[in-house]
């Protein structure tokens, strides 16, 4: 029997196209290390260390077709200035 090896990702805060900074490229999670370990035991393998963005930590994966993404936990919301509503 295979490991599950779907995402438990909440709403996609940042979308870069075409980059050469995968860093840059984040998903939003509640609990990154949570997630990060939840990926892992899924076999999704992490890019490096842990980084951080003005918002907060990010980890690098790649997903089981290989391609590149990030997580992202916001620990310092609207650091940039900027508000979001969410819509339900």
């Amino acid at each position: 029997m295979s490991k599950r090896k779907d995402a438990p990702f909440g709403r996609l805060r940042y979308l870069y196209m075409g980059t050469s900074n995968v860093q840059k490229d984040v998903f939003q999670v509640d609990n990154l290390k949570a997630v990060s370990e939840e990926l892992r035991q899924r076999g999704w393998k992490p890019e490096g260390e842990r980084f951080e963005i003005p918002e907060g930590p990010c980890y690098r994966f790649n997903d089981p077709s290989g391609n590149p993404l990030a997580l992202l936990q916001i620990t310092r919301p609207n650091v940039l200035g900027i508000t979001t509503e969410e819509t339900e």
